[in-house]
């Protein structure tokens, strides 16, 4: 003799079945007041489903994560704003192959920028006083690969050297340099020159862990009325470069995983 919750709960069920929009059957339980329904999976010798997220820092784990747990039906996205690429291993099967999945099983690729990025980005476009830029020079002398790095850290020099004196005019010279005319204070030391490149090469990584990548800077300067001495640099299309840097990602994890990720972001 069945009681009055099973009564009710078999009146329920066929009186109110519920599809989803595949006519597939979705169960129900009618719970009564006061108690509640515990899933026993964890008891189980395994889980139902993957249930994994994963955040890595590389794009060779990333890649390497993929060929170790890769699924016929992953799907891959990529968003450049927020220099994340995600990888969902258990996506839903193509249309009329496959039902849909719960995405549970995840891979996170959170790209940092490099340190060496950091430091040159972050003084693009201000103007640095004699002394400050020589000593910006000095610290990053390693990544300037043109002219070659001796003859930059010379005119570093040469700056720091002269930070008290007058500059009177420039001059900008056939081989690409710009020659500084100054009057010395110090009685008895006359005039003097200083030459500094107009334009520079810094070889460095945008994306932590990736290839170094070329990349131009244009120096500008300006002599005050007081004959002081600034300068100010500036990165050949920085932002182009970190979009071309984060393509040139996604064509990679494209080559070496067969699958081309979505531009867009997964919610």
């Amino acid at each position: 003799m069945s009681t009055e919750f099973e009564s009710a709960f078999k009146l329920g069920v066929e009186s109110n079945p519920v599809f989803t929009g595949e006519d597939a059957l979705v169960p129900l339980a009618m719970v009564p007041e006061g108690c509640e329904i515990e899933g026993l999976e964890r008891y189980l010798p395994s889980p139902t489903r993957i249930r994994q997220y994963v955040t890595v820092a590389t794009v060779d784990s990333f890649i390497g994560y993929l060929d170790k747990f890769a699924h016929p039906t992953g799907a891959i996205f990529a968003n450049e704003p927020k220099s994340q690429i995600v990888a969902v291993l258990d996506y839903h099967g193509m249309a009329g192959e496959a039902h849909a999945s719960w995405c549970t099983h995840r891979l996170t690729l959170d790209l940092k920028k490099s340190r060496e990025w950091h430091v040159w980005r972050g003084k693009h476009g201000l103007s640095l006083t004699q002394a400050q830029f020589a000593d910006f020079l000095e610290d990053n002398n390693a990544d300037i690969v043109h002219p070659e790095a001796a003859s930059v850290l010379e005119a570093a020099m040469h700056l720091e050297a002269t930070k008290t004196v007058k500059f009177r005019s420039a001059l900008n010279l056939d081989n690409g340099a710009t020659q500084f005319t100054y009057d010395e204070a110090v009685e008895g030391k006359g005039k003097g020159t200083i030459k500094v490149p107009s334009r520079f090469t810094i070889r460095i990584p945008i994306m932590a862990g990736q290839h170094p990548t070329d990349i131009e800077a244009r120096l500008r300067y300006r002599i005050s009325d007081e004959g002081g001495l600034t300068f100010t640099y500036k990165l050949a299309n920085p932002d182009k470069l970190l979009e071309d840097q984060f393509e040139a990602i996604c064509v990679n994890i494209a080559e070496e995983t067969g699958i081309v990720p979505f531009m867009g972001t997964l919610d």
